[in-house]
């Protein structure tokens, strides 16, 4: 083989070492991208089932909370359950992050405060109240 080699044209030697480089490198880089890519599939795997057996044992939690929760407090009374309504239509209303300050009476999903008319949140802005001057019952 060296001596085929040896009998080559000058010329045609470097076309073999320039395809011989080129292959070369080609194997090379195809090696390096499959280890990396199997790198970041296993440590990818590896974090995914990390994270459902986080939100398994978040589920797990969030069951024992409520059973303790509801074991602990007395149930809600009919004036509380209306208590709770209204304070949602009014984050519902107004949004939770705009629901104790609107300086321009714009709410959160683009209505006016004409369309909150009754709302206690509008009718102490309009005798001048602060957020923090708002009656406790809001």
């Amino acid at each position: 083989m060296f001596a085929a080699w040896s009998r080559l044209p000058i010329e045609q030697r470097r076309l073999w070492m320039v395809a011989g480089a080129i292959a070369a490198g080609t194997v090379v880089k195809v090696s390096y991208f499959t280890f990396s890519r199997r790198l970041l599939v296993d440590d990818h795997q590896r974090k995914e089932k990390e994270g459902l057996d986080r939100l398994a044992e978040a589920r797990e939690f969030a069951k024992w909370s409520k059973k303790d929760r509801e074991s602990r407090l007395p149930p809600l009374t009919e004036e509380q359950k209306e208590q709770m309504r209204n304070y949602l239509k009014i984050v519902e209303r107004h949004g939770l992050s705009q629901a104790f300050q609107n300086p321009n009476g714009i709410r959160g999903n683009g209505g006016t405060d004409e369309d909150c008319i009754g709302c206690p949140i509008v009718m102490s802005r309009r005798r001048g109240a602060t957020p923090k001057e708002q009656p406790a019952s809001v």
